[in-house]
């Protein structure tokens, strides 16, 4: 290693490589599933908190490349796990209950203007079916 500066900045990205770690491990006890996407916007999310401490010569810039998460993951010995089955059952009593609602928030509506919906649509918000971690979680109901 080079110059003080450079010195420092190993260190800053050490920091945030560490709290990126301390963050996964949280969320892996939690058996919360975490996706490339989100460890990626959480490592930018780390860097912009850091780097609203110093100067701006001292600041890091990474790029949280898919080359940078791959190599994060292989150092840090985090691998991608895939989901599998149901982990629990639907409520069956609390879906019986919400139709007749849903039926009468319908009928305020023209026939016109009620349409089908996609999967896409019905699931846009649905939590990933792969994780990262170091081994793999319980499955659960997705």
């Amino acid at each position: 290693m080079g110059t003080l500066a450079e010195k420092n900045r190993w260190i800053r990205c050490e920091e945030l490589k560490s709290k990126l770690v301390e963050w996964m491990w949280s969320r892996y006890h939690r058996k919360v599933f975490v996706s490339d996407s989100l460890l990626k916007s959480k490592a930018e999310q780390f860097q912009t908190s850091l780097n609203s401490k110093l100067k701006d010569h001292e600041q890091i810039q990474l790029k949280f490349s898919k080359f940078w998460l791959l190599k994060f993951k292989r150092r840090k010995k985090f691998k991608t796990y895939r989901s599998q089955g149901e982990g629990g059952d639907a409520n069956m009593i609390a879906i019986e209950q919400q139709i007749p609602l849903f039926i009468e928030n319908l009928s305020q509506y023209s026939i016109n203007d009620v349409c089908n919906a996609d999967e896409i649509g019905l699931f846009y918000s649905m939590a990933p079916d792969t994780t990262i971690g170091s081994s793999k979680l319980p499955d659960r109901k997705k």
